[in-house]
């Protein structure tokens, strides 16, 4: 799933100042909060925790969610930020970097599936101590494959006006007896559907984000 979210609005002002916008797009994907943020965009969504939090851009998350009309399913994984910065504006010849976008930075969010005994013992060091998954016996465990993340992208354009991009896409492996092939043909439907939901209701909350903060600076 794709999405973009242009906040330069038609060569209006933005919403907010890059920065904020920035952060409240991260705070979707790493923070405390982005478990309470997780209910207003995926419809699937039934409950999270942090595991662990290895340092501030690394935690094991513990994710169950509904899959009807199959059994709930949950997943167990590492949430990764990635930073990189964009190429230097051209001083060679500044017209180059007219009338069209130039990206300035971007964040990605890789989710990469872990084992239950990788989990409780990370380092392979008997001093780290365990860690409980709750209701993992209820529960199927699905997988998150290659390539699972979100990006981030902020851009600006030959007038310096901002613009984000949110790369949303997730590549699920629901476990139990479904396989891929079965997957790939008896649910590609609703997936598609689950999917383009998904992809607009994130966009729409992360803008609700943006507006509700703006409001507040006033």
């Amino acid at each position: 799933e794709e999405e973009s979210n242009d906040d330069a609005n038609g060569g209006a002002e933005p919403l907010l100042p890059l920065d904020d916008l920035l952060s409240n797009l991260k705070d979707l994907f790493l923070s405390e909060d982005s478990f309470k943020h997780a209910r207003e965009w995926d419809s699937t969504f039934e409950d999270a925790k942090i595991m662990k939090r290895f340092s501030d851009k690394d935690i094991l998350v513990h994710w169950k969610f509904k899959a009807s009309p199959l059994s709930g399913r949950d997943m167990l994984y590492i949430v990764t930020e990635l930073h990189e910065e964009g190429p230097p504006p051209s001083k060679s010849n500044p017209n180059d970097n007219e009338g069209s976008d130039q990206w300035v930075d971007r964040w990605m969010y890789a989710y990469a599936s872990v084992s239950d005994d990788w989990a409780k013992n990370p380092s392979g060091e008997d001093s780290v101590g365990s860690i409980e998954i709750e209701d993992g016996g209820k529960r199927v465990r699905a997988l998150n494959c290659f390539p699972s993340c979100d990006r981030i992208t902020a851009y600006r354009d030959g007038q310096g006006r901002a613009k984000v991009q949110l790369d949303h896409l997730m590549t699920t492996d629901v476990g139990g007896w479904i396989g891929p092939l079965c997957f790939n043909n008896l649910f590609k439907k609703a997936l598609i559907q689950a999917n383009a939901h998904e992809s607009e209701a994130m966009r729409e909350y992360a803008l609700l984000l943006c507006q509700s903060k703006k409001e507040k600076q006033k």
